[in-house]
């Protein structure tokens, strides 16, 4: 790769020493298989703590009633960032219900400090997607913060 069409401050940070820094997380198997499990990019720190927000997203999926969940970290003056989770439920979901089947299954499998403070649920429709089909995690930010500043 010799860099970033018209983005050299982007090909200068990504471009180190003849190595490609692509943001990618990621592990190698006993096998020598590389799995992706993130990006730094959505990584964030909450009390001076690292949230992977993959792993609340891949436990909260694991929910029956959950059709989608998204993890993203917000700014928060006391602890640096915080954690807000967007899901989108299956149609027939009683979505009181599934907020507290969440609420214990993320209290009993992550650390306090992993656990989201907020839990939206938002309609499939509505979530930014990129023309790639994924879902842009830093509108989702834009979107946490917009609520926040109408709230205030």
């Amino acid at each position: 790769m010799l860099g970033f069409w018209a983005k050299p401050d982007e090909t200068v940070l990504a471009l180190r020493d003849d190595w490609v820094y692509s943001g990618d997380l990621g592990r190698v198997d006993g096998d020598g298989y590389l799995h992706l499990t993130g990006r730094t990019k959505e990584l964030y720190k909450s009390g001076g703590e690292l949230v992977m927000p993959v792993e609340i997203e891949a436990l909260v999926d694991a929910h029956p009633a959950v059709s989608q969940a998204y993890g993203v970290g917000v700014p928060d003056d006391t602890w640096g960032e915080i954690g807000w989770l967007y899901v989108t439920a299956e149609a027939e979901a009683d979505q009181q219900a599934v907020i507290a089947e969440i609420e214990t299954l993320r209290r009993d499998n992550l650390a306090k400090f992993k656990v989201p403070k907020r839990v939206i649920f938002a309609d499939a429709a509505t979530l930014p997607i990129a023309p790639t089909g994924k879902v842009q995690k830093f509108r989702l930010v834009e979107r946490a913060l917009a609520e926040m500043n109408d709230v205030t």
